[in-house]
């Protein structure tokens, strides 16, 4: 799928960033701004390609299942879920298909528009439900295009490390000529002039480009989470989210500049969401609401939801309709 929205936009200020960083460096040679400009460009259209796609999954090790074994367990959670996601949403991509991550570490990801990954951690640690609730996930993200943006930035970060390499290699030439002359000053003022334009120009522009980059990659999250909810899969992602949170990432111990750079919200802040969406349905089966989920999710408050659900809303609030409370702020 295509990137919808914000992720749209944000695929198209990490290009302009990256096409700025190369003015601020070559700016005063045209000829070889428009080279580098070229490679650039080149590099991150190639990212967001079925070569890129493949490009990444030999980056991240995924591998096609294999073993019988695996095959018997995984291709029916798999192929189950995307049974599931195509009957209702049928603009989801027919072309998906399961990887293995050979890390132990537990974790579902989707790349590109058509890879999910799980890891041999995830398949040894999850239920068959809580493997179903993040494929699901999964699947959302590539459902919205939250995938496509990351290609982005490993398409331009290709070209950065290809060009540090350059940078070191000159740093090598100017050393060995130094040591031969036997002084310091060339090596001393290249140095200098690096670090002063680092500081200046391109540090301030990663630091942003990588916090654009978390607060966008935290809304992700939530919708891909509805989405898994919104295809019937959402009581599995709790359970997979409450693993996620026992397996403790280090959150909990991050500091302020670590919370900041943060790209996953914390798993009780997913789960208080989707449990509030459980909640807003159990209103809609019992005619407590004349609107779809999602009309009051944002505006009725919990302690109006716990009053419905507990019997003791005409109790407390008499006869006042439920959009009139929130218009008076609850009183």
């Amino acid at each position: 799928m295509r990137p919808k929205g914000l992720n749209f936009l944000i695929g198209l200020s990490a290009v302009y960033i990256y096409l700025l960083i190369d003015y601020l460096l070559f700016g005063r040679f045209e000829n070889v701004f428009k080279v580098v400009a070229c490679v650039q460009l080149g590099a991150i259209l190639l990212s967001i390609t079925p070569i890129g796609e493949i490009i990444t999954r030999f980056i991240y090790n995924c591998r096609e299942i294999i073993t019988s074994k695996d095959r018997e367990y995984l291709d029916p959670i798999f192929n189950g879920v995307h049974k599931t996601v195509l009957e209702k949403k049928p603009l989801a991509s027919k072309r998906v298909n399961l990887y293995i991550d050979r890390s132990m570490g537990v974790n579902v990801y989707a790349i590109g528009s058509n890879t999910i990954a799980v890891t041999r951690g995830a398949v040894e640690t999850m239920t068959e439900e809580q493997l179903r609730g993040v494929i699901a996930h999964e699947f959302g993200h590539l459902y919205y295009g939250d995938t496509i943006i990351p290609l982005i930035f490993i398409g331009g970060n290709l070209y950065f490390i290809i060009f540090s390499m350059f940078i070191k290699l000159i740093k090598f030439i100017l050393k060995t000529c130094n040591e031969i002359t036997g002084h310091n000053a060339i090596n001393k003022k290249f140095g200098d002039f690096f670090v002063w334009l680092c500081c200046l120009f391109i540090t301030p522009l990663v630091i942003f480009v990588q916090g654009m980059l978390a607060l966008n990659k935290r809304g992700n999250e939530y919708k891909a989470d509805k989405f898994a909810y919104d295809v019937g899969y959402g009581r599995d992602l709790i359970d997979a989210l409450y693993v996620f949170d026992k397996l403790d990432f280090g959150n909990g111990k991050a500091t302020i500049w670590d919370r900041l750079k943060m790209s996953q919200p914390f798993c009780d802040d997913r789960i208080y969401e989707l449990e509030r969406l459980f909640r807003y349905e159990r209103l809609e089966d019992e005619d407590y609401v004349d609107e779809p989920i999602g009309g009051y999710t944002n505006l009725v408050s919990d302690e109006v939801v716990e009053a419905i659900l507990n019997g003791t809303y005409e109790e407390i609030y008499g006869n006042v309709p439920i959009s009139d409370i929130e218009k008076n702020g609850g009183d």
